[in-house]
């Protein structure tokens, strides 16, 4: 008897728990793989106005999408870093500059 109930408590409980993880995992994977069809679509990648130099079609070169969307952050990340950079340039700069007009002003004084 001991043995019959762990059984079909088991096999009670395992359908509806798979009932409800089925009918909750269903739906989510729809409307996640709806958005990203549509994210897809929405931002396709020409990778020829990306790099306007190249000679070939690129699109033709690399059709896969997730090499695409790797060459897309490579050159926004090279962006970024000259964005940086020149942030850095400026900050490096400005004390430099304000000890030059420091200099223009009083420039009996040594440094």
């Amino acid at each position: 008897m001991n043995d019959t109930n762990p059984i079909q408590k088991q096999n009670s409980t395992p359908p509806s728990v798979t009932k409800n993880s089925v009918s909750d995992d269903e739906s989510p994977p729809m409307q996640e793989g709806t958005s990203l069809e549509e994210h897809i679509n929405e931002q396709a990648i020409d990778l020829n106005k990306l790099f306007p130099d190249a000679e070939t079609d690129l699109n033709n070169l690399f059709p896969d999408d997730e090499v695409k969307h790797l060459l897309k952050n490579i050159i926004k990340n090279k962006k970024d870093m000259s964005l940086i950079k020149k942030r850095l340039a400026t900050e490096n700069k400005t004390p430099e500059e304000s000890k030059e007009k420091k200099n223009i002003i009083n420039p009996s004084e040594p440094e």
